[in-house]
């Protein structure tokens, strides 16, 4: 079972996210993975299968078949073990279809992932390291969209982080995501068009090599 502390990061999640994984932030993301640890470290075989899952779940669960069906979209064996990105994959599609229903008590997403979306969900653990010059100390994860989501790792570059071209391009495309009155305008801090082209090759790059990390 989880413990009471992740029956609260359960409750926390449901009401962090709202629709789609566009919504994912970084914050948000670490607690998929506090539940994924929590799994992990209460699992009688060090890893988790779907019998540990439905376990570690309890009375937070969906009932065994419709656990079942959304662990059959990556493995159809009950005994499979599943990698740590597909496992955050079906917290993930647990939160959309069982925990969070729309008001009129319908899934907020209810469709299976499209190949897409599985080659994404393969590389949902896996964080990359950025591609600008000098170096700063973000990582990327694009598990959410193309334009990712990042985190600091840790190192002592993040004076650099001003000067990232795709962190920049990333703020300039989440800001256009984002609900503004109408009319505002967003002053970009990528001063030329060949530095959006440039950035928007950077981000390529990253993207692609976290996708073929999902894939080993």
């Amino acid at each position: 079972m989880l413990t009471s502390n992740n029956g609260l990061l359960v409750t926390a999640w449901r009401k962090h996210y709202r629709s789609h994984m566009s919504d994912m932030t970084s914050g948000g993301y670490e607690i998929y993975e506090q539940i994924y640890e929590e799994m992990r470290k209460n699992s009688q075989i060090g890893a988790i299968n779907r019998s540990s899952f439905e376990k570690a779940l309890g009375t937070l669960g969906p009932p065994s078949r419709q656990l079942a069906a959304f662990w059959s979209r990556f493995d159809r064996r009950p005994d499979a073990v599943l990698s740590k990105s597909l496992i955050l994959a079906v917290l993930y599609m647990l939160h959309l279809e069982f925990w969070h229903p729309k008001s009129d008590g319908t899934a907020i997403h209810s469709s299976p992932p499209s190949e897409d979306q599985i080659e994404r969900f393969r590389a949902m653990a896996i964080w990359e390291s950025c591609r600008c010059y000098p170096p700063c100390d973000l990582v990327w994860n694009f598990s959410a969209d193309d334009y990712g989501m990042w985190r600091s790792n840790g190192t002592e570059a993040i004076g650099r982080r001003a000067t990232c071209l795709l962190y920049r391009l990333h703020c300039e495309k989440k800001w256009a995501q984002a609900s503004v009155p109408p009319g505002t305008k967003y002053k970009s801090s990528l001063e030329t068009k060949s530095e959006s082209m440039d950035a928007d090759r950077l981000f390529k790059s990253c993207r692609r090599a976290w996708l073929l990390k999902g894939l080993n």
